[in-house]
């Protein structure tokens, strides 16, 4: 690369090989990718060899057999990266073209802190992808109807400035493991938050109510954690998350209803025992994160998110 670059996309990469060389040959494919490096953090425990396509020039390859947890990850590809934009984009997900330019553009708005865009659906009618991806991305979902700034961008999936990740210091690692926590401070000091149509990726869903439910829980108990330890809960406030799980459950319930396309409000209803169960053991885990429990959670969800086979086909 003969010119610094613009953008610096990152991808985590576990033990589901053929997947994840997907998703780098989706970044190396973009138009706009000498404007671009790209940071691969190989967290396969096993001796394997380079993931095929981490040879390009524009990669940056990085052998992380330790594993270390998903923030801690990303917190390295922050420091590692080279460009002005960081852009995490998960091994269960493909760029869609566009995707580089699009971050690009947005960012030359220099009040732009993070964006993310639209999310399709990448194996839409297998199992319960269909109701996985109103309830994990309703408001992202095609077409995209809610665009400009917004308080939430795509968890794991959304691009940002480099120089305002780093000047959230040693919080960063446990930020990074909770992005809606981290898009909540960055908001909190100033920051722009984003969502732009030219920004898009499609993505690989859970297909079982077990795989999703069993995903929401370990996340949220992330999430519960550094909730209420960056804005400091009293021992009341999380004494109220505990006992108020059915109100949440009810909440995001009715939110999804609220920001799903209302063409496909239907599928929230078919599936609706499925999204009952996903969204109490999302709850059950905010409560659990909340009161210190669980400690391996962040280690099982890194795993969760690496390794869990998300099938395209009903076959």
């Amino acid at each position: 690369m003969t010119q610094a670059p613009r953008v610096s996309a990152a991808l985590l990469v576990g033990r589901q090989r053929d997947r994840a060389a997907g998703a780098l040959a989706s970044i190396l494919e973009q138009d706009g990718i000498e404007q671009c490096e790209v940071l691969v953090f190989d967290a396969d425990p096993d001796d394997v060899a380079p993931l095929a396509g981490s040879d390009h020039p524009a990669v940056r390859y990085f052998a992380r057999p330790d594993r270390p947890l998903g923030g801690t990850l990303r917190t390295c590809a922050v420091r590692e990266a080279r460009a002005p934009v960081v852009a995490f984009l998960e091994e269960h997900a493909l760029a869609q073209p566009g995707w580089i330019a699009g971050i690009d553009a947005v960012f030359h708005d220099s009040t732009v802190t993070a964006a993310s865009g639209e999310v399709c659906n990448l194996n839409s009618g297998v199992g319960i992808s269909d109701v996985v991806h109103l309830m994990s991305f309703g408001r992202w979902a095609p077409p995209l109807e809610r665009a400009g700034e917004t308080d939430v961008i795509v968890a794991h999936n959304a691009a940002y400035r480099r120089d305002a990740l780093l000047a959230l210091g040693d919080q960063l690692d446990v930020l990074l493991e909770s992005e809606i926590v981290l898009q909540r401070a960055l908001r909190q000091r100033g920051g722009r938050l984003v969502i732009d149509p030219r920004i898009r990726i499609g993505h690989f869903n859970e297909t079982t109510t077990l795989t999703i439910s069993r995903g929401y829980y370990l996340w949220n108990v992330a999430f519960g954690r550094t909730w209420s330890k960056v804005e400091q809960w009293s021992r009341l406030r999380r004494a109220l998350q505990v006992v108020g799980v059915p109100w949440w459950v009810l909440r995001r319930v009715t939110q999804m209803f609220r920001l799903a396309p209302a063409a496909q409000q239907g599928t929230l209803l078919r599936r609706l025992p499925s999204v009952l169960i996903a969204q109490t053991a999302g709850a059950a885990g905010i409560a659990v994160g909340c009161i210190g429990g669980h400690p391996g959670a962040t280690r099982r969800f890194t795993d969760y998110e690496l390794d869990l086979d998300r099938p395209t086909s009903s076959s």
